[in-house]
């Protein structure tokens, strides 16, 4: 007979805690509840769901991870590799009803575990147990290599759209993961020698430990997975100076563009324009935060409509809200088989210079208290599992924003948009040349390559050369924008 599962809970253990009230203080925000010389803890008791389960986030913070890409390609490998050795593990585990997954982020290594809240801390400690006690070997590493190395490769036939959106990420925060096209050129030469090495030094800087915990269970039995987990590792504690914390880079005023050359088959060209509103360095604002929300709901369908429908530029045509730390912004993205780089872009300003400060212009009162309205409605919306409710908690701890409210802010804040607001927005942010400009573009050529290729080209047209970047020099240059925004609200210092 098998051996006894020993993550199978009890009925008692299933029991769920009480009173279940969305309206307490305590259904809102994760509390820290813990913050020692090692460890930092949130915790939230689910009031709302009335599940026996737990979600808990536990991050790994080392500047190891990410200092170097070199050092990011070993943690890779880490990665992969104790996927495997805890097979088995896993496997009983999730028998019993626990789900679990070893990341990585720019800030360390992150266990995330999710299921019955009587055997989540058994798992909890045997995870961390095969963590602090594996030592990579071969052949094991020979192959989750070679394997790491094909999912590497085969970045090079993604869309060449999310090629540059990957890239821009990377220059967005000061310490963002690298894509991963940079590491083609680094991982082949990491022999087993140098993981073991890496390991071992990974493991004598030490880490700091980071968790929240939602669910079914109470503040002192979150502090004492944390504690548990502490003891389990064993790793001495690092020092928050040496930390890699990341925040967003303030994007330079006017236009900074970088090219690419073609990485794989796809003959696409991209071109992905992010135009940046104000940075937030008070509660004020947030009303920009609105403003961009709004400006995308205003200009997403006839930017669509101007450059898919009538220009046929290409099939994935869009306009996005996007958050960048405490900055936010427009993010234009259009990618094309037909037109180059120059010809998305310039369509692309085009239509900022004239259809947007137009279409803002035409909007009518009814109409914008009709955006707002669907604003308002949006940002109340639930989340109707509690693994995505823990998400966006942990996605603010990670980047280091406690700003736990935000939504509930951002509805308040709407209340206080105007129209002749939102037209300023337009003009003061997102036409080209305006005061305020603050644009990013990354292009990718779908028609060269190399430099040479693209310089052949350029010059039998008559064209002006484009400098064009490799990934590996991206990789190890960025991020391009320096400057780091100032946070008004609290921040976690990992």
């Amino acid at each position: 007979m098998p051996e006894q599962n020993p993550f199978v809970p009890s009925a008692e253990g299933c029991a769920v805690l009480g009173p279940l009230d969305d309206e307490s203080p305590e259904a809102r925000d994760p509390v820290l509840v813990l913050e020692d010389e090692q460890c930092t803890c949130y915790w939230k008791q689910d009031r709302y769901f009335g599940e026996p389960a737990v979600v808990a986030r536990v991050l790994l913070a080392s500047r190891k991870v990410r200092q170097t890409l070199r050092d990011n390609c070993c943690a890779l490998l880490l990665r992969e590799l104790l996927g495997h050795v805890s097979n088995k593990l896993d496997y009983m585990a999730t028998l019993g009803g626990i789900d679990s997954q070893t990341l990585l982020n720019s800030r360390g290594i992150v266990l995330s575990v999710d299921g019955y809240a009587e055997k989540l801390g058994l798992y909890l400690q045997r995870a961390l147990a095969t963590m602090a006690a594996y030592t990579p070997a071969e052949p094991l590493f020979t192959l989750i290599k070679a394997r790491l190395l094909e999912v590497v490769r085969a970045w090079r036939d993604e869309p060449p759209v999310q090629q540059a959106r990957a890239y821009q990420l990377l220059s967005a925060l000061t310490h963002a993961p690298y894509p991963l096209g940079a590491y083609e050129h680094v991982l082949p030469a990491i022999t087993l020698d140098d993981l073991r090495a890496w390991l071992a030094d990974f493991r004598r800087t030490g880490v700091r430990i980071v968790a929240l915990l939602e669910g079914n269970l109470t503040r002192e039995r979150a502090v004492e997975l944390v504690r548990m987990a502490a003891r389990t590792l064993a790793l001495p504690s690092a020092p928050r100076e040496q930390l890699l914390n990341n925040q967003a880079c303030i994007v330079a005023r006017g236009t900074t563009t970088v090219d690419f050359g073609r990485h794989g088959e796809d003959a696409n060209s991209a071109v992905v324009c992010f135009r940046c509103g104000a940075v937030r360095t008070s509660p004020e604002h947030n009303v920009d935060t609105v403003y961009a929300f709004l400006a995308e709901r205003l200009l997403a369908t006839p930017f669509y409509d101007t450059l898919r429908t009538k220009q046929q530029l290409g099939y994935v045509v869009s306009c996005q809200q996007l958050l960048t730390g405490n900055a936010e912004g427009l993010q234009f993205l259009v990618q094309s088989a037909t037109h180059d780089p120059d010809a998305l872009t310039a369509s692309i300003n085009a239509f900022l210079a004239t259809a947007a400060p137009a279409a803002a212009a035409a909007l009518t009162d009814e109409q914008f208290a009709a955006l707002v309205d669907a604003l308002r409605t949006e940002l109340a919306v639930k989340d109707t599992t509690m693994d995505s409710n823990a998400a966006r908690y942990w996605g603010g701890i990670v980047d280091g924003q406690l700003e736990f409210a935000r939504d509930r802010l951002l509805r308040e804040h709407a209340l206080r948009a105007t129209r002749q607001g939102l037209v300023d927005f337009v003009h003061r942010y997102l036409v080209p040349g305006a005061p305020q400009e603050r644009a990013f573009v990354v292009r990718i050529w779908g028609n060269a390559s190399t430099q040479q290729q693209l310089d052949e080209l350029r010059d039998r047209a008559g064209l002006p050369r484009v400098a064009l970047t490799t990934p590996a020099e991206y990789a190890s240059s960025s991020p391009i924008f320096k400057e780091a925004a100032h946070f008004y609200h609290k921040v976690l210092k990992i």
